[in-house]
């Protein structure tokens, strides 16, 4: 671009205001293609790709959004600045900023992973009426700053509205105990254990890892892995095949065995799937047991 064609280019009224030096030295600095396509009414652009939940715990979560900037210049865009704020009914629960660092290519795109932690602490503290179990809908702003050579810095918001739960440990009991086998050898039984979603959202069984005593005494420690799903604020019995040696544990667990019940304590940990990301739960239960033959 000449110094002559770049007058062409420009509106009525700013060349008188521009001298020729002037002109050449906005086309040194900012170089021709980024003028030209400046000048023509080309800008850079930004959107929301996908959002996701990573990290999701009992304190905390992780939104991440994937930011894709398109830059129409002949010269590498800079990133600027990166900041984000979440508000759900209008009240705002979360704001900060992200690193934006490196450019994006001439003529190209590039997706910026932005991840915005939820503590689910403060965001109970900040919404009225929300309880753990919940989901919660929120409205993500993100402003994204660029700035191409030799012209001002351009803003570019973005708006994105979801979702995110807020979780929170199932009811876990032991219900009943049929034994099928009770010698002095070998006890084998099946354990029932109700497992009740206390969660808005459903679900999905993977491992259900356990410790259980009964009459005070540990009899077993294992690992399970039922299959199906819980739907939100619904519950399901599940079954899991236990075998053990009443000699091992002294003859006194085999009459607490005989008996018609026991007290236990069950405690563990509940992986699962949710519609969002995968879950571990603790847990832990107490109480008497009945035992049916």
């Amino acid at each position: 671009m000449t110094p002559e064609s770049l007058r062409r280019s420009l509106p009525l009224g700013i060349i008188p205001a521009m001298n020729r030096c002037a002109v050449v030295l906005l086309v040194a600095v900012a170089g021709c293609g980024t003028l030209d396509a400046f000048l023509q009414g080309d800008r850079p652009s930004a959107r929301i790709t996908g959002v996701s939940v990573r990290g999701l715990t009992l304190q905390d979560a992780t939104l991440r959004f994937d930011v894709e900037v398109y830059n129409p210049y002949d010269a590498a865009l800079p990133l600027v600045d990166l900041g984000y704020s979440l508000a759900s009914g209008g009240a705002p629960f979360l704001d900060g900023k992200a690193a934006a660092a490196g450019t994006v290519p001439a003529k190209g795109t590039r997706t910026i992973p932005l991840d915005a932690r939820v503590n689910f602490l403060r965001l109970l503290g900040a919404l009225k009426g929300v309880r753990p179990g919940a989901i919660v809908p929120y409205e993500a702003r993100i402003n994204l700053s660029v700035e191409p050579a030799g012209l001002a810095k351009i803003e570019l918001p973005l708006k994105k509205s979801g979702e995110i739960p807020v979780p929170t440990v199932p009811r876990v009991s032991l219900s009943g105990i049929k034994w099928d086998k009770l010698s002095l050898r070998e006890a084998r039984a099946v354990l029932k254990i109700e497992i009740e979603n206390t969660n808005a959202f459903a679900l999905g069984l993977t491992t259900f890892a356990y410790e259980l005593a009964l009459g005070g005494t540990e009899v077993a420690a294992a690992r399970a892995e039922p299959s199906g799903r819980i739907a939100g604020k619904k519950s399901r019995v599940i079954e899991i095949p236990l075998s053990l040696s009443p000699v091992s544990l002294g003859l006194g667990m085999l009459n607490v065995l005989r008996g018609q019940g026991s007290d236990y304590s069950l405690s563990g940990t509940l992986a699962v799937k949710t519609p969002y990301a995968p879950l571990n739960l603790p847990y832990s239960a107490s109480g008497r047991v009945p035992f049916s033959r």
